[in-house]
């Protein structure tokens, strides 16, 4: 959502495609092309996005997820594919043809360039491109702290790929290791199927006064904690 916008801003066309009713949908501050996305090989998707493709003439079609990447790749669209995960040894092949159907494949690291370029064709095109910070959104401002107050804070999505589940185990390991005296305090930023399952264990290992789960912010909320 955000590349999208910045990209707008910038005076590109940009649409973006998504289901009906997602957070996308609710949240895209750019045009929306809706993909009913009924299976992981959805020939009403693949139909849509191909019409939508050649109709608007669209030079760059930029996905993350590997389902969409399909997608586009069984649609016709020579996708640029963003890779933030190393490849599942289980994956289909049909995947790895849309790999190598890719116009470019941009990996987060070198050790996944290498993963990739070891484990799929020659013929796909890999880059690296890592993570970037808009380092001025993000100045370093020490404020006081109170010296028995130890937070932890990760924002992420709560999805499985992600394994945001591990964390809660971790805080109740880390809470017996806590001198007494210091409060433990564990913030999860970010919503995603695995919520109630995370609020489960939560309860499961009595951390209610030490996990917080905020739900999705906004960037200037994110740096407040």
């Amino acid at each position: 959502v955000q590349l999208a916008g910045k990209l707008q801003e910038r005076g590109h066309q940009v649409w973006l495609a998504c289901r009906p009713g997602s957070w996308l949908a609710q949240n895209s501050p750019v045009p929306l092309l809706f993909l009913p996305y009924s299976s992981e090989v959805c020939p009403r998707s693949i139909w849509k996005l191909r019409s939508f493709y050649r109709r608007e003439r669209i030079p760059a079609v930029h996905f993350q997820a590997r389902r969409d990447l399909v997608t586009a790749a069984l649609a016709g669209a020579a996708p640029i594919k963003s890779e933030h995960s190393f490849l599942d040894p289980h994956r289909s092949s049909l995947l790895d043809w849309a790999y190598r159907s890719s116009r470019r494949v941009l990996c987060v690291s070198h050790a996944l360039a290498r993963q990739m370029s070891a484990e799929l064709s020659a013929q796909t095109r890999l880059d690296v491109l890592p993570n970037g910070i808009d380092t001025r959104a993000w100045p370093p401002a020490p404020e006081p702290r109170d010296p028995d107050t130890v937070t932890i804070t990760s924002t992420m999505r709560l999805a499985p790929r992600k394994r945001p589940r591990h964390l809660i185990p971790m805080g109740a390991a880390l809470r017996e290791r806590t001198r007494p005296g210091v409060r433990l305090r564990v913030v999860i930023i970010g919503d995603g199927p695995q919520r109630e399952k995370i609020q489960r264990l939560v309860h499961r290992h009595r951390l209610e006064d030490v996990v917080t789960l905020t739900g999705t912010l906004e960037r200037d909320e994110i740096r407040r904690w």
